[in-house]
């Protein structure tokens, strides 16, 4: 998280998803990993908006993810929490699964993206183990998903309100005062 958090806002959202994304799948030593968020306005579902160690074929099915389905992504939005699905059990793929997941992966560990009005996406990490992540590392995806909700235009939109309002606040006590010709912030 720390190099995360040294990214500055110049960073386009594309780039820091990218990031994020990167440094979950390392966190777990996974094989790759995806992030969805939900379509505009009339357009069900979630979408794939990046991914990270998996090539297009193996993506090809998660470019658009029904939001009725089962999923791990669906059910992290839909549910508001981490969800873990075991890819492979007695060499066989689970139900619910598609490619990404059968194919090259033992699990599926996906978190929701944080937002004001219930998560806007998810983020999944392919992993190598068959086993459920372990509780730091629950906790460090959620800490990147966090972050990478941040990172999005909407979120970005109110950081700038929230930024202008705790300067507006600073500086408010010496616009009152009649005849200042001093403007010093408050500490």
């Amino acid at each position: 998280m720390a190099i995360l958090r040294t990214i500055d806002d110049g960073v386009t959202v594309t780039e820091a998803i990218r990031l994020a994304l990167e440094h979950a799948v390392a966190e777990l030593g996974g094989i790759g990993g995806m992030v969805h968020m939900g379509g505009p306005e009339g357009l069900r579902g979630l979408h794939l908006v990046a991914s990270s160690g998996l090539p297009p074929a193996m993506t090809e099915s998660w470019v658009r993810i029904p939001d009725d389905g089962g999923l791990p992504p669906v059910r992290a939005v839909r549910e508001g929490a981490r969800i873990w699905l075991p890819a492979v059990s007695h060499g066989e793929p689970s139900s619910g699964t598609t490619s990404a997941g059968a194919e090259c992966g033992r699990g599926l560990a996906t978190v929701p993206l944080p937002g004001p009005d219930g998560p806007p996406g998810a983020l999944t990490v392919v992993t190598g183990t068959s086993y459920t992540p372990e509780s730091g590392q629950w906790s460090f995806l959620e800490s990147v998903a966090g972050w990478a909700a941040l990172s999005c235009p909407r979120s970005r939109h109110r950081r700038s309100i929230r930024r202008a309002r705790s300067c507006n606040r600073r500086w408010r006590p010496y616009a009152s005062v009649p005849g200042s010709g001093s403007w010093r912030p408050t500490r």
